[in-house]
């Protein structure tokens, strides 16, 4: 691609038509192996964003291309880094199969144990369908205690504060996940004067506007103070309802589907908090509930390790890219490159 997502693309597909966006570049094999190449002109890809201009598309001409300087050893060295690296991204897609299948399970076992629940034989109809005769189907506001969200303090972000109470806003709050690498603080007293949104241990977070509508998680920080924004709600469980439990049901495509209900025709402005206590959710016992939640959470982490060793070994590939085309570490042509 030489325009807005650049970036080298590897064509094995046959005979095809390409967009004016797109450079063909066909190597002289004699003397440049293609997998080689493709992996010079991906680290290279930076650069050439550095080089792009563009006021409202990124780009880069033929000639700059043209222009790029490269290292290029032999052609066997050349074949021997492609291999190298190559393997490496099998690595990756393996990782990246095994979350993908990892995730189909977790949605699979979302929709079985909060429908079906655990060693149940007899069932009832109820607005959600067929739940456990034991369970009840009820509304959400009947099994909270609140359900809030705060404001934005005077001043937006030229309040933010480097360190000081966590600020959480829609973008931290992912699907099952609080996510504090791009959090914001506020002052200990700009938390004071929002009292009514300062958050309690497993309060269970819900992103209300925008287009993150519906993403929750779980609020498990103990030692920590927080406060929220208008954005994402409060909800704060009674104890008729496990806190992990509502965090697992409203992430699933049974919540997500009340969450849609309110959004008909695409027109994504907002839940309000009568919304949300309409909810329908099927209730076990609490113990029923903390043991699904177990369950649910254990795929979960299983997702989490394996996201971290996809992370890692992305990081691996970056490295070794910058040391094997850079020169900086040379591989021998007469052996075998052992990856780790």
């Amino acid at each position: 691609m030489w325009s807005a997502t650049l970036g080298p693309f590897l064509w094995n597909e046959g005979k095809a038509i390409y967009h004016y966006h797109i450079w063909k570049v066909v190597v002289d094999s004699s003397r440049v192996d293609k997998m080689f190449f493709f992996y010079l002109l991906d680290e290279n890809t930076n650069k050439l964003m550095r080089q792009s201009h563009g006021s409202t598309m990124l780009h880069v001409t033929k000639s700059e291309m043209e222009n790029q300087l490269i290292s290029l050893p032999c052609l066997l060295e050349q074949q021997k880094i492609a291999e190298t690296l190559n393997c490496v991204d099998e690595k990756i897609e393996l990782i990246k199969s095994q979350i993908a299948q990892t995730n189909l399970l977790k949605k699979g076992l979302m929709q079985q144990l909060l429908t079906k629940g655990i060693g149940h034989t007899k069932f009832k109809s109820s607005p959600l369908g067929e739940i456990p005769e034991s369970w009840a189907a009820m509304r959400l506001g009947a099994l909270l205690d609140k359900v809030g969200s705060g404001i934005t303090p005077k001043g937006g972000r030229d309040v933010y504060q480097k360190e000081g109470v966590i600020f959480i806003r829609s973008q931290n709050v992912l699907s099952g996940k609080l996510d504090l690498s791009d959090v914001a603080y506020i002052s200990v007293e700009q938390n004071e004067k929002m009292k009514n949104s300062q958050l309690q241990t497993n309060d269970v977070l819900l992103n209300i506007t925008g287009a993150s509508i519906g993403r929750s998680c779980l609020f498990s920080l103990t030692s920590e103070a927080a406060n929220v924004n208008q954005h994402v709600c409060i909800l704060r469980c009674n104890e008729k309802l496990a806190p992990k439990f509502l965090a697992q049901f409203l992430n699933s495509t049974i919540g997500q589907g009340q969450v849609e209900k309110f959004q008909a025709g695409g027109n994504r402005e907002g839940l309000n908090y009568q919304q949300i206590k309409s909810f329908y959710i099927g209730l076990p016992p609490l113990k029923e509930q903390e043991r699904i939640a177990e369950i649910l959470e254990s795929v979960d982490r299983k997702i989490e390790v394996l996201n971290e060793k996809k992370s890692v070994t992305s990081t691996l590939k970056k490295g070794l890219m910058q040391q094997l085309l850079s020169g900086k570490i040379r591989v021998k042509i007469d052996e075998e490159v052992p990856i780790s």
